[in-house]
């Protein structure tokens, strides 16, 4: 396992010492916790673009039965599959 040296502000590292102490942990494994939660996430951007197209693909569609919505785009979908 690699090891790495990283500075933290002193403050930060006093919040760190509690929560691995409260948590029974070593300063690693919080951190190690803390990358992989942060690395899961979605990259903002992208997740930004996804909505934009998500909102322009509902603009004026007014207020709709979202039942009704799903049955028309799998119905949509098996017709070009046709």
């Amino acid at each position: 396992m690699a090891k790495v040296m990283i500075s933290l502000p002193d403050t930060l590292l006093r919040e760190l010492d509690a929560e691995a102490s409260e948590r029974g942990e070593t300063r690693s494994g919080v951190i190690q916790q803390a990358v992989r939660r942060e690395l899961g996430r979605p990259d903002p951007a992208r997740f930004n673009a996804t909505l934009a197209r998500a909102r322009a693909a509902l603009a004026g569609t007014g207020s709709f039965d979202a039942a009704g919505f799903i049955r028309q785009t799998r119905d949509a979908r098996a017709d070009r599959a046709l």
